[in-house]
């Protein structure tokens, strides 16, 4: 009976052990989780801040962008509209020119 007895406390102490074990294992994990979930948050926050960032340069760079355009469409539309004023000028002037040649006999 005693020998029953020093085995069931071996056991006890075995699992006693083992609980302790457990435990201290658990709170090992308990404590890297809570590592974990706070770093996952740091780098959420500033994925999301680099995100906002590169959103605000893209915009910042497409609203450039659209400025250079937008200055290049004036450029080309004046200089249409010159183009277009010297090739009326020289219009009239060949007008003119032909109108100062003499009528061939054979026109009338």
């Amino acid at each position: 009976m005693e020998d029953q007895l020093e085995q069931l406390e071996d056991c006890l102490k075995r699992l006693i052990l083992n609980f302790n074990t457990v435990r201290t294992e658990k709170e090992r994990l308990s404590k890297q989780v809570i590592l974990l979930k706070d770093q996952l948050h740091k780098q959420v926050t500033t994925a999301q801040m680099e995100h906002d960032e590169l959103i605000r340069q893209h915009e910042q760079e497409k609203f450039h962008l659209q400025e250079i355009m937008q200055a290049r469409i004036d450029d080309l539309i004046q200089d249409n509209k010159r183009f277009k004023s010297v090739l009326e000028n020289s219009r009239a002037d060949l007008q003119q020119l032909l109108q100062r040649l003499p009528v061939s006999q054979e026109e009338k």
